[in-house]
């Protein structure tokens, strides 16, 4: 005996049910198989009442009784004439419509609609009535458990009836009975679709549901679309629970029903199945919904090769982990070549959705191959895939190193007509080897082209990216206007390329100090291997940092750790310039003016391409105590960027009056003085008189108390005797380390290697290289004597 037929009576339902009263119509929405039947047995045994049954094959003739039964097949017009015709013949009855696919349209447009609806999900079992269920047969059940398998079933009737079945031989319920259980419904579910090709139908989208999971609404709509009747159970299977939604919106049906039809019900690449996918692929929103269309294609390897083949360059759309999998099957079945430029997209391409940025050898050496596989077949291909062809062999070559091949290469891409919607893939390919070739004029054109086309095809990641990038080469770029063009993205992009460099760089340039300390708590990670030139400018900023804080070691420990993160070979000769340029602000700010001096010679960075590099020399000079020497490269310089760019003349400037200063030129140096200040009132921008440490800042102040200012610049001279005043106050503050940072640091002292340590605290040694850096930064040191040292002197270790 079933539980079914021994069990519970649910006095919840009997009571929602003896609230109808008579004359009322109700519509009983449930699924097939959804044990409303034994529900409404138990009312009308409850109650003491009979009813007559009707359906298409019992007719409506001599209805006697208070209470009419009828059980739909569908809503077609025959299911309607059967409801209005029971409801004239019975006008005071109580008429209960059960129904899986809804009310019948015929039915409403007659004037019959139900007054009552009861759904799928009231018919489910709570916790409370799967105990009383399991109580009733004798079946020991916790709270826990009976809560454990609600979950696993949605509360489905026939499942939770089965897994009582199955536990009552024992007495008491186990997992194992859960998954019996489950595993016996969908038999039961299968065995009811033999010779109805209409539940025929809605079987193989519930199985292809179950396999696929979770899916969006769109794609389940979509599998579910074959006709009206299988969309309208669906919408049932919905309402009553038994498909739902997870936290973050994907629809799949309840766990246990789930592995129970991946168990019970292979997916088969038929002929049926195949169709299947095909109409619902075709019920789609393509190219919007092409994720959703991927993922139903799965069902078939040749519909997938299919679809990828004709839909490659949508693919850029969905996120590389997603993919890049269905790319690598599907070129398993196929030999489309378009399939291998995808891929190559999916390796290499950081504007395709969801990359990380990383590309690692592997990757790079696979897409170059694939590349040149599709250019040995490109004869007779469409001008618009030989540009994507073109692009991406591009990025490849930047990716190598080649930085001005690579834009040479897209230069030619103006032959070619791409559509619409590939120009702004483009553009910002031709931004990133633009910028990393030093023409960084260039690449604020082709980010701000990018994500105007990102931005009119609603390619909102590329175009937020294309946005921070845009802003990067604005500042960047010497053109004194450059920043006015510049409009910040709606939206940040998922990897927020510059918003550490941004934002450092904004308290930096302000001089908030507090601010700039927060930030550089937080340590950075350059792994990043496109776009490079984005932690190589917060690489500078941080180093500048620590610079301006007095920490000049640590400014020189932190362009050391971005040389040991980074892969410099693939670096552009521009970008190893830079970080020369890097390297010699720090070593100016440790003192060392002679290394500067190699930096900069070694890197070939001439005056007329790398203006600050001259004045980098001039502070050199400085500091070896040639004044004239300075002062003539700092004129030559301040001739150049007047009026062309603020920031370089606003430095050459602060140069100028430390080096008139030391020639003894009193007046001259003091006009300098008063032409930085009044830019400083102008812009905010306060860094350059604190480049150079305090010494610098006492010069500044002493001269500034000579000149006859005004208000703006009075108040700039203000703010930099505070900022002076708290960085002095800050210094002799011991750093703060976390926990186990501490532990590290204790381990170092006792002269542990790095092995060793990581051995001690069950971590990989990368991850204490990570930790000994963050250390050294907070230290503001560069070696491990020192750390010591200053830990030491601080009191942080004994």
């Amino acid at each position: 005996m079933s539980s079914s037929e021994s069990g519970s009576a649910r006095p919840r339902l009997l009571a929602l049910m003896n609230g109808i009263h008579p004359g009322e119509t109700v519509l009983v929405r449930a699924p097939d198989g959804s044990g409303i039947s034994t529900v409404l047995t138990r009312w009308l045994d409850a109650a003491g009442r009979s009813a007559a049954w009707r359906s298409r094959h019992v007719p409506p003739d001599d209805i006697g009784g208070d209470i009419v039964i009828v059980t739909l097949a569908d809503t077609s017009d025959e299911d309607a004439d059967l409801v209005v015709t029971c409801r004239n013949r019975a006008p005071d009855a109580i008429l209960v419509v059960v129904s899986p696919l809804g009310w019948p349209p015929g039915a409403s447009a007659r004037g019959v609609r139900p007054g009552v609806q009861i759904g799928g999900s009231l018919l489910a079992f709570t916790r409370d009535e799967a105990l009383a269920l399991a109580e009733s047969v004798g079946v020991r059940m916790s709270a826990v458990q009976a809560m454990r398998m609600v979950e696993a079933t949605a509360g489905y009737p026939p499942a939770v009836d089965a897994i009582v079945t199955e536990a009552s031989a024992r007495g008491a319920l186990s997992d194992s009975h859960i998954r019996r259980g489950c595993d016996a419904t969908v038999a039961a579910l299968a065995s009811r679709t033999e010779g109805d090709e209409n539940r025929m139908q809605e079987w193989r989208a519930a199985v292809a549901t179950a396999h696929l999971s979770p899916l969006s609404r769109a794609a389940v709509d979509a599998l579910w679309s074959h006709s009206r009747r299988t969309a309208a159970f669906k919408t049932t299977l919905l309402e009553a629970g038994f498909l739902r939604a997870d936290s973050d919106g994907l629809l799949a049906f309840a766990p246990g029903m789930t592995a129970a039809f991946r168990r019970g019900a292979a997916l088969h690449d038929d002929h049926e199945t195949r169709t299947l996918a095909s109409e619902a692929i075709g019920a789609l929103d393509l190219p919007a919904q092409v994720g959703d269309a991927v993922r139903i294609s799965s069902i078939s390897p040749h519909i997938r090769a299919r679809l990828l083949s004709v839909r490659w360059r949508d693919l850029a759309r969905i996120p590389v982990e997603q993919v890049r999998g269905a790319l690598v099957s599907a070129l398993r079945v196929s030999e489309d070549p378009r399939l291998r430029l995808a891929l190559a997209r999916v390796l290499i391409d950081i504007s395709h959705a969801g990359h990380s940025g990383r590309v690692p050898d592997a990757d790079l050496a696979q897409a170059e191959d694939l590349l040149a596989h599709v250019a040995s077949r490109s004869a007779g291909m469409a001008p618009e895939d030989a540009a994507i062809l073109l692009a991406m062999r591009a990025a490849a070559q930047r990716l190598r190193g080649e930085q001005v091949a690579s834009l040479e290469r897209l230069h030619a891409l103006s032959s070619v007509l791409p559509v619409d919607e590939d120009r702004a893939m483009i553009a910002f390919h031709t931004g990133l080897s633009a910028i990393e070739s030093s023409r960084v004029d260039e690449a604020l054109r082709s980010f701000e082209s990018a994500a105007t086309w990102a931005t009119a095809h609603g390619l909102d990641e590329l175009a937020a990216m294309s946005g921070e990038l845009a802003a990067v080469a604005a500042y960047l770029s010497h053109d004194t206007t450059a920043h006015l063009s510049i409009r910040a993205p709606a939206r940040p992009s998922r990897r927020r390329l510059a918003s550490a460099a941004k934002n450092l760089g904004y308290a930096l340039n302000r001089l908030e100090v507090a601010d700039v300390r927060r930030r550089l708590a937080v340590p950075a990670h350059y792994e990043i291997d496109d776009p490079r030139t984005v932690p190589l400018i917060e690489a500078g900023l941080r180093a500048l940092a620590f610079g301006v804080l007095g920490a000049p070691r640590a400014a020189v420990s932190e362009i050391d750790l971005f040389a040991s993160q980074v892969q410099v070979a693939r670096m552009s000769t521009g970008q190893r310039r830079w970080l020369r340029a890097i390297r010699a602000e720090s070593l100016l700010a440790s003192g060392r003016p002679r290394e500067a001096l190699e930096q900069l010679d070694e890197g070939d960075l001439d005056a007329d391409s790398f203006p600050h590099a001259e004045l980098q020399r001039a502070v050199a000079h400085l500091q070896l105590d040639d004044a004239e020497d300075a002062i003539s490269r700092t004129e030559r310089i301040l001739e150049r960027v007047h009026g062309v760019s603020i920031r370089l003349t606003m430095r050459a400037q602060v140069i100028l009056h430390a080096a008139r200063r030391r020639a003894g030129d009193a007046t001259a140096a003091r006009e300098a003085l008063d032409d930085a200040l009044h830019i400083a009132a102008q812009t905010g921008r306060l860094l350059p008189f604190a480049q150079q440490g305090p010494a610098w800042l006492a010069a500044v102040f002493e001269d500034a108390a000579l000149l006859r200012l005004d208000r703006a610049a009075s108040d700039v001279v203000r703010a930099l005797r505070a900022v002076a005043s708290e960085i002095a106050s800050d210094a002799d503050i011991p750093p703060s380390l976390t926990a186990r940072e501490h532990a590290v640091l204790d381990l170092l002292v006792e002269g542990g290697t790095i092995r060793e340590i990581a051995d001690r605290l069950g971590v990989s040694s990368n991850t204490i290289k990570s930790q000994v850096s963050g250390i050294y930064r907070k230290l503001r040191v560069s070696s491990r004597a020192d750390a010591v040292h200053a830990a030491q002197r601080a009191g942080l270790v004994r």
